[in-house]
C-alpha cells in the first residue's frame, strides 16, 4: 500500500537531497510537492489534499510554515528538518507523531525518522499550528542589552544594519559602524526580529532593509547585498534566497527572516 509524502522545502539542494533519499527508501512512497511557500501550502490543503507523512522545514521565504497549518483539519506524521539544535527539539519531540531532523540530512536518519514517526498515532496539523504560535514567537524584539565597558548599553534594533555569526559567535552590527557581542543564535534571531525589518540572506547573515543600499551581481550569478553603513559592507546572498530578497525588498508587507 502506498503512503502519500509531502515535501515542504523552499531551497534547490535540500529538494533534490530529500527527493532522492525518498526515493531509495521505497517505491510505495507517493511524493507530492515540493511546496515552497506558505502560500502554496495554504492552497495544497484547500484543494482538499491529505497526506499521510509531511516532511518540512520551518522556515520558507514568505514566513513560517506554521501560518499554512492554522486551518488545516488533516491528521498527518510530521518530519520537521531544521538548521540547527534549538529548543523547538525539546518542544515537538514531545509530541506523538512528530519527528526533528538536522539539516544536512542524512538518508540513514530520515530512514530512522520515518520508521519512528509511524509507531505513533498521527497528529492534528492545526494542533502543531496552535502549539507553534506560544512557541515562535511570543514577541517581537525591540532591543538587545549588551556588556559594555563597566556595564551594559542598550542597542535598539533599528540602529542595526546586519547581524552575523562567525561559526562560535554572534555580532550586532549597526550603521556606524560599533560591534557588540551577544549570546543569541542567529536562529533566535530570526524568530525574534520583525520580520518586516529583517531579512535572513544567508545561515549567518541578516540584514535590516532600511540598511540595504543596492544589489550588485556577483561572479557566477550570485547576488550580494551593499549596505549603506559607514563601511558600505558587502554581504553574499545564499542562491536559494535570493529571489525571496528581491520580493521582499520590493514589497513592503513580504515577510524576511
Amino acid at each position: 500500500m502506498s503512503m502519500k509524502v509531502l515535501i515542504i522545502e523552499d531551497e534547490r539542494p535540500n529538494i533534490v537531497r530529500l527527493t532522492t533519499m525518498l526515493a531509495s527508501i521505497g517505491s510505495d512512497l507517493e511524493i507530492e510537492g515540493p511546496l515552497s511557500s506558505v502560500e502554496d501550502v495554504r492552497q495544497y490543503f484547500a484543494s482538499g489534499n491529505s497526506p499521510q507523512l509531511i516532511i518540512t522545514d520551518v522556515r520558507l521565504y514568505d514566513g513560517l510554515v506554521f501560518g499554512a497549518f492554522g486551518a488545516v483539519d488533516v491528521n498527518a506524521h510530521i518530519i520537521f528538518t531544521l538548521s540547527y539544535s534549538d529548543y523547538l527539539i525539546n518542544a515537538f519531540n514531545s509530541i506523538n507523531g512528530i519527528q526533528i531532523v538536522l539539516k544536512p540530512v542524512l538518508p540513514e536518519e530520515l530512514s530512522a525518522a520515518i520508521d519512528r514517526t509511524l509507531w505513533s498515532a498521527p497528529c492534528r496539523i492545526a494542533d502543531i499550528s496552535a502549539l507553534a504560535a506560544g512557541i515562535l514567537r511570543p514577541s517581537i524584539r525591540r532591543r538587545f542589552l549588551v556588556p559594555w565597558l563597566d556595564g551594559f548599553e542598550v542597542i535598539k534594533v533599528e540602529s542595526l544594519a546586519y547581524i552575523y555569526n562567525d561559526g562560535t559567535q554572534t555580532f550586532l552590527c549597526t550603521g556606524t559602524g560599533d560591534k557588540y557581542r551577544h549570546d543569541i543564535t542567529i536562529d533566535e534571531c530570526s524568530l525574534q526580529l520583525d520580520s518586516e525589518m529583517f531579512f535572513r540572506v544567508s545561515d549567518r547573515y541578516i540584514v535590516n532593509i532600511n540598511a540595504v543600499k543596492r544589489l550588485t551581481s556577483s561572479w557566477g550569478s550570485n547576488l550580494r547585498i551593499i549596505l549603506n553603513n559607514s563601511d558600505e559592507t558587502s554581504i553574499e546572498v545564499n542562491r536559494d534566497r535570493a529571489l525571496a530578497l528581491r520580493l521582499w525588498l520590493d514589497q513592503s508587507n513580504a515577510p524576511g527572516v
